[in-house]
């Protein structure tokens, strides 16, 4: 009896160390990457940053800064690249430094998108830096 109950219970345990291997991988969470882009914003104009997704998840995009003017407002974009262009997912056309867009983004080619919203008529063109944090 004794030695059916330790071949059992070593048997157990290979089993939960095998199962708890097989099952960790898909669940454990993925490193993010963080990447910063910066640029020259102009007047009606826009630039676009591109990016590779490794995993489907959430994306963070936060303007970080605006300069000169940081009291101004802009739009902002994220989506994956089709066909040369980068077809939006999420936006917002109100955003200032420091806030924070969020966007669900496919594995593959992904971009990142700030636009004026006519927030910047009659001023110098503004630099600008993004960051964003992906898997």
């Amino acid at each position: 009896m004794w030695r059916v109950l330790t071949h059992v219970c070593r048997t157990a345990a290979i089993l939960t160390s095998l199962l708890g291997v097989s099952c960790s991988s898909p669940l454990e969470p993925s490193a993010s990457l963080t990447e910063t882009f910066s640029g020259t914003l102009t007047q009606q104009g826009a630039s676009t940053h591109t990016f590779s997704v490794v995993q489907n998840g959430a994306a963070r995009i936060t303007l970080v800064s605006l300069a000169p003017f940081s009291n101004v407002t802009v739009g902002m974009g994220a989506g994956t690249v089709g066909d040369g262009t980068c077809i939006l997912t999420a936006s917002d056309v109100r955003m200032r430094p420091g806030e924070t867009l969020t966007a669900e983004l496919g594995a593959g080619t992904s971009c990142v998108v700030i636009y004026d919203v006519g927030d910047l008529s009659g001023l110098e063109p503004i630099s600008y830096s993004l960051e964003v944090v992906h898997t």
